[in-house]
């Protein structure tokens, strides 16, 4: 009787311990910035003259079948959806070793120049929240902008900082340039 408790026993422990193994591993395993339906990694950039057109590309995962970008005139109103303008946008498959996403990128066009515009990004159903941005004067005109290196290691702890100092000390720069391959 004695032996098997201690078999018993052993034995519980034994599976206790692969039970916390396959847990482990299967937390490991999850990738922490996972696509999902709600757009994220939202970058605004320009294509053609930035006078008069904007883009803008986000990712999600794989359930999205119908990507728009809204855009509209920047004002006060609560009504600002319904002077949006809808956009389709394209869409381009990427396969990691962690996941299978979807890249979106829908081009605003036909835009005025030195005007602020708010925007979004979205399915119809789950949406980003609205962005700024003002369009390019017509002629030419000073604008600032600022530009970061490569950032290599310490991104979250050390580089956050850093963007966070600069935008602080130019909260009006009309834009960032990343050199590097981290964007």
């Amino acid at each position: 009787m004695r032996t098997t408790a201690r078999s018993l026993f052993v034995a519980s422990r034994y599976v206790a311990g692969l039970a916390s193994l396959f847990v482990f591993h299967s937390l490991q395993a999850q990738d922490p910035y996972a696509p999902g339906p709600v757009p994220d990694r939202i970058i605004l950039t320009w294509q053609g003259n930035p006078a008069i057109s904007q883009a803008v590309s986000w990712r999600t995962d794989t359930t999205v079948s119908a990507p728009l970008g809204q855009i509209a005139l920047a004002d006060a109103s609560p009504d600002l959806v319904q002077g949006a303008r809808s956009v389709k946008a394209v869409t381009e498959k990427i396969k990691t070793n962690q996941n299978t996403a979807l890249v979106h990128t829908a081009a605003f066009a036909d835009l005025q120049p030195n005007t602020l515009y708010a925007y979004r990004v979205g399915d119809g159903k789950n949406w980003s929240e609205w962005f700024h941005f003002r369009t390019a004067e017509n002629k030419a005109a000073p604008f600032s902008f600022l530009y970061f290196g490569d950032a290599q290691t310490d991104l979250k702890s050390l580089w956050s900082r850093t963007i966070r100092q600069a935008y602080s000390a130019m909260p009006d720069v009309d834009f960032l340039l990343h050199a590097g391959d981290l964007i």
